[in-house]
């Protein structure tokens, strides 16, 4: 009995003197809201592959498919060369068609691939959404024939 009463004793006193680790709140971030989320990013006809590589003959078109999904409205879709910096173009998201299969919006971009042979060019895109954030950005390659 008197070891119960010990160990209980112990632990009350071991308890109250324990204080909160308070590291984990100073690393946690503000919200600045919610954002979209670009699912898949993949260039060509054939939606079975979702490739995001392909290689094509020197200026001529390729389709590139965004699909991606957000909790509050999105107001429009950016492709950009792989600089950043440089917006090849931009459809407002009321082009988006939502595809109830795949549970998303979809949007086809056409992109015409370097007049160079043996070029590369390297696309992204980007959800905007009404509250001014920017999707995680997804990347493409087109490659033109030798």
């Amino acid at each position: 009995m008197k070891n119960i009463i010990l160990s209980i004793s112990l632990l009350a006193v071991m308890t109250g003197c324990y204080k909160e680790n308070e590291v984990i709140p100073d690393l946690i971030a503000e919200s600045k809201g919610k954002v979209a989320q670009i699912a898949v990013f993949w260039a060509g006809a054939n939606p079975a592959s979702k490739v995001t590589t392909i290689t094509i003959e020197a200026s001529s078109m390729v389709s590139c498919n965004v699909e991606y999904t957000s909790e509050i409205p999105v107001t429009d879709i950016k492709l950009f060369a792989l600089n950043g910096t440089t917006p090849l173009e931009t459809i407002p998201a009321s082009a988006a068609k939502w595809d109830a299969k795949l549970r998303n919006y979809v949007v086809i971009f056409n992109v015409k691939a370097p007049a160079t042979k043996g070029a590369r060019l390297q696309v992204q895109a980007e959800a905007t959404t009404d509250n001014g954030l920017a999707s995680i950005r997804r990347t493409i390659t087109i490659n033109t024939k030798p």
